[in-house]
């Protein structure tokens, strides 16, 4: 028997292919969602910050008074132009993470872990000065009710009183503390839920091997 021969009758051997990997469709839905929320969390984040310089500008346009500035102290602006800056690199993140998943990186499952993991801790943050800075940000609240009661009163003296108090622009202080207590504690959970989501999802064993079978 030839050489030729013997090396015809040997089987032939391809290499291992993770069909299942391949034909996932989780990494195109939770990629596009990550995009999308990557998309909202640097705007609002973008006009968040804008809105501590400009906020006062923008309500003069509305017809509110508001010649003194949003008046927030000096540490209370430093921090949230921190936070703004540090969830518009966070929106960044998550875009990045976004796009290597739909693209079947490997490396994007890194991004996305990353990212739930500084997402939760800048929620920590976010919560704890919520309630720290709750008196300064009561200030600007009467500031802008004040503001707005009276271009209402200027603008429609005859009815203005009724609209105010249909409009509950008549609250005290310790009714806007009180609201304010009420939905720091209602909302102040939400930004955990798609970081802690996320990560749990990313986590599980059979999607970090089929990660693994992208490369």
């Amino acid at each position: 028997m030839n050489e030729s021969s013997t090396s015809d009758n040997l089987p032939l051997t391809l290499p291992p292919d993770d069909l299942e990997s391949r034909q996932a469709s989780w990494p195109t839905v939770i990629g596009i969602v990550a995009i999308v929320y990557a998309v909202i969390a640097i705007f609002s984040n973008t006009c968040g910050t804008l809105f501590l310089f400009l906020g006062s500008y923008f309500m003069r346009l509305g017809g509110i008074d508001m010649d003194e500035g949003m008046g927030l102290p000096d540490w209370l602006l430093g921090i949230n132009l921190a936070l703004g800056f540090f969830g518009f690199c966070l929106g960044l993140v998550l875009l990045v993470g976004g796009f290597g998943l739909i693209r079947r990186k490997a490396s994007s499952l890194g991004w996305l872990k990353t990212w739930s993991v500084l997402a939760i801790i800048s929620s920590i943050l976010g919560l704890v000065i919520a309630f720290v800075a709750i008196e300064p940000n009561l200030d600007l609240q009467l500031r802008i009710q004040d503001a707005t009661v009276e271009m209402i009163k200027k603008n429609d003296p005859k009815n203005g009183a009724a609209v105010i108090e249909n409009s509950g622009l008549d609250k005290s202080r310790e009714e806007i503390r009180s609201d304010s207590i009420r939905n720091i504690a209602i909302f102040g959970g939400a930004p955990f839920i798609a970081p802690l989501v996320l990560g749990f999802f990313l986590s599980s064993r059979k999607r970090v091997e089929q990660a693994d079978g992208w490369e």
